[in-house]
């Protein structure tokens, strides 16, 4: 019988949608768990539930934008002033070519150059001080299902990718404003839809571009990556599978899924009125 893959949304929401947070989530199977992407507030919140940040060894970024790589600060600094990870012991961060690891460098260079020693001899740390970084549309994780990456039409002239997992049937678009066919196979998908109303024409459009899906399509189809006003787009009244919310946790069989909500969650603001001694 074949193992189960659980697929964990940290958040579904675009960059600033503050309910639902990033659109970051985990793969796991046994004891094996990767993070793909990772904003920084979902880092921050790894690290509230039970310091689950620090057993995180595998990373995948998509693109490079803050709300999917700038966890990644985090999780560098973490590893070594916190865990003292170095050489072989420094997490694993997989990506699609070499031009995205090269804007990944850039944009994280300088606010991570700047390290100390344990007496307080000061470095400079580069971006291979902290990371192994492994190249390539295929990614082979022990104990994980092959993983792949798949180009999407994001931001002109931007390297941007989406994830398929053919052994379970699962493909997620990535952020993207086309619409690609499911591949052969899926039998669970989630697609970008931007929010009712876009007008920036980097994400895929709920209204003018995902309606008028095959129904059987739609389906097996959850959307996400909502704005704001994702209240209004009601995708199940549409066909849709329907939007996939913060914590919510996907086991695969290779056959079927099952969707758990026990977890499910939005950020809310909860005003303080306690002490401050």
């Amino acid at each position: 019988m074949k193992d189960k893959l659980t697929l964990e949304w940290l958040g579904t929401g675009s960059a600033m949608n503050y309910e639902l947070g990033n659109s970051n989530f985990t793969l796991t199977r046994g004891d094996s768990k990767a993070a793909i992407d990772l904003s920084a507030n979902n880092a921050n919140m790894l690290v509230a539930r039970n310091f689950e940040l620090g057993s995180l060894v595998n990373f995948i970024a998509t693109h490079n934008h803050g709300d999917h790589i700038d966890g990644l600060e985090g999780v560098g600094f973490l590893g070594w002033n916190a865990l003292g990870r170095k050489d072989a012991e420094r997490p694993t961060l997989y990506v699609a070519s070499q031009r995205v690891l090269g804007a990944l460098k850039s944009t994280l260079y300088e606010k991570m150059k700047d390290q100390q020693l344990p007496d307080n001899t000061p470095f400079q740390a580069d971006f291979d001080f902290y990371f192994n970084a492994v190249v390539g549309r295929e990614i082979n994780i022990p104990g994980l299902p092959a993983i792949y990456l798949h180009s999407t039409l994001h931001v002109q002239d931007m390297e941007c990718y989406g994830v398929h997992v053919p052994e379970y049937g699962l493909w997620i678009s990535g952020d993207t404003r086309e619409v690609k066919e499911l591949p052969e196979g899926t039998r669970l998908a989630f697609r970008d839809a931007g929010g009712p109303g876009n007008e920036a024409r980097v994400h895929s459009d709920f209204d003018v571009d995902l309606v008028s899906q095959p129904g059987d399509e739609k389906a097996i189809t959850f959307l996400y990556h909502m704005g704001g006003k994702w209240r209004d787009a009601k995708p199940k009244q549409h066909g849709f599978a329907g939007m996939v919310m913060p914590g919510d946790k996907f086991t695969l069989d290779g056959n079927d899924y099952r969707l758990d909500t026990a977890e499910t969650f939005t950020h809310q603001r909860v005003l303080y009125s306690g002490p401050r001694e």
